[in-house]
């Protein structure tokens, strides 16, 4: 048939609770706008590999591909560099 997805190659529905949900889109919010889909997708992929996926199967999940797709901001504020005050005085001797 014309038109007809091959069964094989569609994905099955992942079933997750609420809360499953909405960890995963709590973890997507620190995410850069154009990284949120890119980590959702991947999530949902790694999920499709398990059966049944429980709270334990999202948070690994959520852990290991949140890393992969943080890109964290440049030091923008002096705030956010190490404090030196010169010369370290215990090493002058």
């Amino acid at each position: 048939m014309a038109g007809t997805a091959d069964p094989a190659v569609m994905p099955q529905p992942l079933r997750l609770t609420d809360a499953q949900l909405t960890a995963i889109w709590a973890a997507a919010a620190p995410l850069a706008p154009q990284d949120r889909d890119p980590f959702v997708r991947a999530v949902a992929q790694a999920l499709q590999e398990c059966r049944d996926p429980g709270d334990g199967d999202v948070g690994r999940a959520i852990r290991e591909l949140q890393r992969r797709h943080f890109d964290p901001p440049l030091a923008t504020d002096e705030r956010a560099e190490p404090h030196h005050r010169g010369p370290n005085r215990r090493a002058v001797g």
